[in-house]
């Protein structure tokens, strides 16, 4: 026995795509595509590597620049708790 799926399907809530152009037409059904948002999600999450990775140096060379390319022994370090 078929389990029943419950449908919401309105077709008020569709009337926009009477007047769509062929472009939004297509970005419907791409939008809607599980390949589509599989890739996005792993773009974004390779985006987001990518993005910390450039912080990361930058924050370096910033720190390098700060305390000279030698840096602070930290037996050396003045800092106050």
């Amino acid at each position: 026995m078929k389990k029943k799926i419950e449908n919401n399907f309105n077709p008020v809530d569709y009337d926009y795509m009477d007047s769509m152009p062929l472009e939004g037409w297509i970005w419907e059904f791409i939008r809607r595509s599980e390949k589509y948002r599989g890739c996005i999600s792993e773009y974004e999450f390779l985006q987001n590597g990518i993005d910390k990775n450039r912080k990361s140096k930058r924050t370096g060379k910033l720190l390098k620049n700060m305390v000279g390319t030698e840096g602070i022994e930290p037996s050396t370090s003045t800092v106050s708790r």
